[in-house]
């Protein structure tokens, strides 16, 4: 079998708004609960303008498809950009 470094993480509680993944060589990664919330949203906000993509041909074929188009394909990238860190 050989000897194999088995890391175990343990999870510990330091507030309501975060937590730390503690492994046995004493390294501590902290993780606030927006942090995690906004890598989800910016994951969720990628993949609808992957499909806002794939409706591109479909809105032009209407003046108020095309406007409602820009109009969330523009909140949607802002809202990308600002999980990024760039805004």
């Amino acid at each position: 079998m050989g000897s194999q470094k088995k890391i175990a993480n343990t999870i510990e509680k330091t507030d309501d708004k975060s937590f730390k993944v503690i492994t046995s060589d004493t390294e501590e990664l902290k993780y606030s609960k927006a942090y995690r919330i906004k890598g989800v949203t910016r994951s969720i906000v990628v993949d609808a303008l992957k499909v806002m993509d794939d409706m591109w041909e479909d809105c032009q074929e209407s003046p108020q498809l095309m406007e409602n188009y820009y109009q969330l394909r523009h909140y949607l990238s802002y809202l990308k950009r600002f999980c990024e860190g760039k805004v």
